[in-house]
C-alpha cells in the first residue's frame, strides 16, 4: 500500500506490514484515520460519504498528525465485536440504504509501527457505491470533501443530481437482471436470482474449475445431473427422467458469483387434481373448497414443493461463494413470479384450508409478479452472511427458505400468519418433509 494508488480500486488483504506505508498515506478524499472505536452515528457519517462519492479506506485504531499516519494506539481486541457490530448498525439503521462494506482485523503486536499486544486495527474498505445517494438519519446526504466528511448543500444541484443519475442508472440495470431473459414458456415457473455484489462492484469472482462448479452442483439434496460451461459462467439443469428441450429446474451461475435460477412450479387442473393432492394431509378438505369455488377447471400449484427446495438451493449457493472466497457480506434474494396470473396456491396447513373457506380461495391476479415487490436493491430479501450460518446445515437451509418464501406467500395471496413461526423448526420441517415426499412419489 503506497500513498500513490487507489486502495479503494481492488481489494486484497492488507498484510501487518502495510501499516507502515501509511505513514505516507495522506487522509484525504480515499482515507480516514480513526484512533480509537467511534460510535454509530460518525461511523454512518464516514461509510455514506465515502460510498456517495469515490469509495475509501476507514481505519480504526490509528492516530494521526499532519494528516497522515502517526501512531497506532489500535483498540482493544476485546472491543473488536462491538466495534463490528456497530458499523453494521451503522449501515443498516442509520443510513438508507444501507451501505456495502468489508473489514480487516490487523492484530498485534506490531513493533514496527507500535501496535501493542492484544490491541487491533480495524481497516474499513467502502466501495463507490451504485444504490446512491446514501441519506444518513440526520436527514443530510454526505460526500467526502479533502479530509472531511460533509453534508451536500440544497443549492448544490449539480452534486445531487449526479448522485441520483448515478443510483438511477445502476437500479435500472438491476432491474433489467432480475427479469429473465429466456423464453416464456406461459407455465408457471419462480425465477431466484442470489447475489452478494447486485453492482458488481465487489469484484467477487469464482476461479473454480468445471469439474468443480459440478461436484458442488451435486453436493446437495437437489443434484442438477447436467452440468455445462456458458460465455458467463456455468449451467446446471435436472434434465434426468426429462425431456431436456422442455423447462427443467435450471441454473446459470455466472463467474461473478450470481446465480439464476429457473424453477418451474408443478401444476394441476381440476380433473386429477384429488389424484395429486392424495399424499397431503389436508388434502380432502382444500381438494372441496376449491372445486366449490370453481366451475371451470383450475390451475393449481403446489408451494409445498417449492418451500422444499428453496432453502437447498441456497445451500449449494453458499457453497459455490464459500469456493470462491466470499464469506463476509450477506446473500440477496429476489424472486420473479412469471406465468402465474388465475393460478391457485396449495399450502399443506390446515390453517390455510380454514383461511380459505373463511375468506375464498386466492387467485394471482397479475402474469408477472417480484417477491418482494419492487427491483432496487432495498427490495431484496437478506439472508446471513457465510461465516454467520447455524452449523446445523439443515436449520440453516429451512431459516433460508423460510425468508425467502414468505415473500412469495404474500405474492401468491395468503397472509403470513398462516405460516407457521419461523422457530418451530420441528413443523417447518414437517412441512419440508411433506412436500419432498410428494415430489419423490412423483418423479419429479
Amino acid at each position: 500500500m503506497t500513498s500513490s494508488f487507489r486502495p479503494y480500486d481492488t481489494y486484497t488483504p492488507i498484510e501487518p506490514s502495510d501499516l507502515v506505508s501509511l505513514r505516507s498515506v495522506r487522509e484525504g478524499w480515499y482515507v480516514e484515520y480513526k484512533s480509537e472505536a467511534v460510535k454509530e452515528k460518525p461511523l454512518a457519517k464516514s461509510l455514506s460519504a465515502f460510498a456517495n462519492q469515490h469509495g475509501g479506506w476507514l481505519f480504526i485504531g490509528v492516530g494521526e498528525k499532519d494528516m497522515v499516519a502517526d501512531t497506532f494506539p489500535g483498540i482493544s481486541k476485546t472491543d473488536v465485536e462491538s466495534s463490528l457490530e456497530r458499523l453494521r448498525n451503522a449501515s443498516k439503521d442509520v443510513l438508507w440504504p444501507p451501505v456495502f462494506y468489508e473489514t480487516q482485523v490487523i492484530e498485534g503486536p506490531l513493533p514496527d509501527v507500535g501496535l501493542p499486544e492484544n490491541r487491533v486495527v480495524l481497516a474499513v474498505r467502502i466501495p463507490e457505491s451504485r444504490d446512491v445517494p446514501h441519506l444518513h438519519g440526520d436527514g443530510c446526504v454526505y460526500v467526502r470533501v479533502a479530509d472531511a466528511s460533509g453534508p451536500i448543500r440544497e443549492t448544490d444541484r449539480y452534486t445531487l443530481s449526479r448522485l441520483w443519475e448515478r443510483g438511477r442508472d445502476a437500479q435500472a440495470k438491476l432491474g433489467e437482471q432480475v427479469v429473465p431473459t429466456s423464453e416464456d414458456f406461459g407455465t408457471p415457473e419462480v425465477h431466484l436470482m442470489l447475489t452478494s455484489d447486485p453492482f458488481e462492484i465487489q469484484g467477487h469472482w469464482f476461479g473454480g474449475r468445471f469439474d468443480e462448479f459440478r461436484e458442488i452442483m451435486n453436493s446437495g439434496s437437489i443434484p442438477f445431473d447436467t452440468c455445462f460451461t456458458s460465455s458467463a459462467g456455468f449451467v446446471g439443469r435436472q434434465a434426468k427422467n426429462n425431456d431436456a428441450a422442455h423447462r427443467v429446474l435450471t441454473w446459470q451461475f455466472s463467474r461473478t458469483c450470481r446465480s439464476n435460477i429457473t424453477i418451474p412450479l408443478a401444476t394441476s387442473g381440476n380433473e386429477q387434481l384429488r389424484i395429486w393432492l392424495q399424499s397431503y394431509e389436508n388434502a380432502n378438505e382444500f381438494h372441496a373448497a376449491v372445486v366449490g369455488a370453481f366451475t371451470s377447471s383450475p390451475c393449481v400449484v403446489d408451494l409445498n414443493i417449492l418451500f422444499g427446495m428453496l432453502g437447498p438451493l441456497v445451500g449449494l449457493h453458499r457453497a459455490l461463494l464459500a469456493k470462491a472466497g466470499v464469506t463476509t457480506v450477506p446473500i440477496l434474494a429476489k424472486v420473479y413470479l412469471r406465468g402465474v396470473r388465475d393460478v391457485v396456491p396449495h399450502l399443506d396447513l390446515k390453517s390455510y384450508v380454514s383461511h380459505i373457506q373463511n375468506n375464498g380461495v386466492p387467485i394471482v391476479q397479475e402474469e408477472r409478479v417480484h417477491a418482494p415487490y419492487g427491483t432496487t436493491v432495498s427490495s431484496f430479501t437478506r439472508l446471513l452472511e457465510n461465516d454467520a450460518v447455524y452449523d446445523d446445515q439443515a436449520v440453516q437451509e429451512t431459516r433460508d427458505g423460510v425468508e425467502i418464501f414468505k415473500e412469495i406467500v404474500l405474492a401468491f395471496g395468503l397472509p403470513l400468519e398462516l405460516m407457521v413461526k419461523r422457530d418451530d423448526a420441528a413443523e417447518l420441517m414437517q412441512l419440508l418433509g411433506r412436500g419432498m415426499a410428494v415430489q419423490s412419489e412423483r418423479g419429479s
